[in-house]
Order: structure tokens, then C-alpha cells, then sequence
């Protein structure tokens, strides 16, 4: 499995192993990141759109401490740009289409913009 360029863990018939530690955190976070990417899709359908944010920022906070030194800037855009795309006047004008984006540079691991912190490690 690799993610962003890197081997995340290797598994062949006998040479399988356990992750090491470095592999593990950086699975979690990938988990973690896949799990915004469906909580902003939810958010973007839903009629409780504010709940389902607060639950996702809950969810990056509970995250191991070295888990949440790598989604730093993820949940630093989900605080702060995505709490405003989904209040009630910026969700007609950008918020839906901001939203759609971001979810979909998250789960393809592109950058769109120089703004959002969340896609700056991202090619």
C-alpha cells in the first residue's frame, strides 16, 4: 500500500509483518482523512450540517497525539474554512461547491488552491 509516494506497509505471502510504528500512525491518519472525506460528503446532503462538523472536528481531536501532528492542517481547514462554507449565507454562494472540491482533492490527494492547508502537502 503507498500512500503519498510513500510505502506505507508491504505484505507478500511469507514476507508479511506487522506495521511498524511510523507505518501504523500514518495508516490511522490516512483513516482519518478518508473519514473527513465522507463526513464532508454527509454534510454537504444533510439538513444538520453543523452537528456532522462539530462530530467530524471531535473526531480529528480524539486522534492519537502523534496521529493529530499529521493532520494538523486538516482539521485547521475543517475548523475554520469548512465552519464557514456551511454557514447559511457562504453555503448558497461557495460553501456547496467549496465543500464539493475539497472532498473530492481529499480523496484524490490533489491540491486545488494555495488556501487550504489541508491540501498543501498534496501534488
Amino acid at each position: 500500500l503507498e500512500v503519498n509516494g510513500q510505502e506505507a506497509c508491504h505484505a507478500i505471502g511469507a514476507d508479511a509483518r506487522p506495521a511498524t510504528e511510523a507505518e501504523a500512525l500514518l495508516l490511522q491518519a490516512e483513516t482519518l482523512r478518508l473519514m473527513t472525506v465522507e463526513a464532508l460528503s454527509e454534510c454537504g446532503a444533510a439538513g444538520q450540517k453543523g452537528e456532522l462538523l462539530q462530530h467530524l472536528v471531535l473526531r480529528l481531536r480524539s486522534a492519537d497525539a502523534a496521529v493529530q501532528t499529521l493532520l494538523a492542517k486538516l482539521q485547521q481547514t475543517v475548523e475554520g474554512e469548512c465552519r464557514l462554507a456551511l454557514q447559511p449565507a457562504n453555503w448558497a454562494r461557495w460553501g456547496e461547491h467549496y465543500l464539493r472540491t475539497l472532498r473530492c482533492m481529499l480523496r484524490k490527494q490533489r491540491r486545488s488552491n494555495f488556501r487550504d492547508q489541508a491540501l498543501q502537502d498534496f501534488g
